[in-house]
C-alpha cells in the first residue's frame, strides 16, 4: 500500500505540473503585455477615490467574524529545527540561500517536506521510523530532481515557485 501511494503521488505531481506548464505557456505572454498596457492606462487618469463609500460587510460576513481570542489554549510547538536558509548544509551540499521568503512545508508520518523557491529537503520526524525530528535525509536539492526519471518539461524546466 505505502508504494502504491508514493507512485499515485508521483503521478499526480507530474500531471499538474504538465498542466501548469502548458496553461503558462499559452497564456504568459498575451497576459504580461495587457497587464503593462493596464498598467500604463491607470496610470494616466487617476480616480478621485476621496468621495467613495466602502462597501458594506454582507451579513454573512459578520456573522462568522471572530471578534476575540478563544478560550482554549494555543497549540503547542512541539518540534522546532533549522530548515533550509542561510546556512543549510545536507547530504547534497551547502544551500546558497538567502532569508527564503516563498516557504513551503507538508508533514506526514514520517517525514519533513520543505520547498523554499527552487529548492526542496526531507527531514526526519519523530515516530515510528525515527527517534528524533530535523534531521535532514536528503536535499537540498533543486525541486526538478524529482523528475529525473520521467523526462519531459517539468525535468528540463526547473520551476522557481514549485511550492
Amino acid at each position: 500500500m505505502d508504494h502504491i501511494s508514493r507512485v499515485v503521488t508521483i503521478l499526480v505531481i507530474v500531471a499538474a505540473c504538465s498542466l501548469a506548464y502548458d496553461q503558462n505557456r499559452e497564456g504568459s505572454l498575451a497576459q504580461s503585455n495587457s497587464l503593462v498596457e493596464g498598467a500604463r492606462i491607470q496610470g494616466s487618469a487617476r480616480e478621485d477615490n476621496s468621495n467613495r463609500a466602502s462597501r458594506p460587510i454582507p451579513a454573512v460576513g459578520v456573522a462568522v467574524e471572530q471578534k476575540s481570542a478563544g478560550s482554549r489554549p494555543s497549540a503547542q510547538v512541539l518540534a522546532s529545527f533549522d530548515g533550509l536558509g542561510f546556512g543549510f548544509e545536507g547530504p547534497q551540499g551547502k544551500a546558497n540561500l538567502r532569508n527564503p521568503s516563498d516557504n513551503t512545508i507538508a508533514v506526514g508520518p514520517d517525514h519533513i517536506v520543505q520547498i523554499v523557491n527552487s529548492r526542496m529537503a526531507v527531514f526526519t520526524k519523530q515516530g515510528k521510523r525515527f527517534g528524533s525530528t530535523g534531521k535532514v535525509l536528503y536535499g537540498t536539492v533543486v525541486t526538478n530532481a524529482v523528475f529525473g526519471g520521467f523526462g519531459g518539461q517539468c525535468k528540463a524546466r526547473n520551476n522557481g515557485h514549485a511550492g
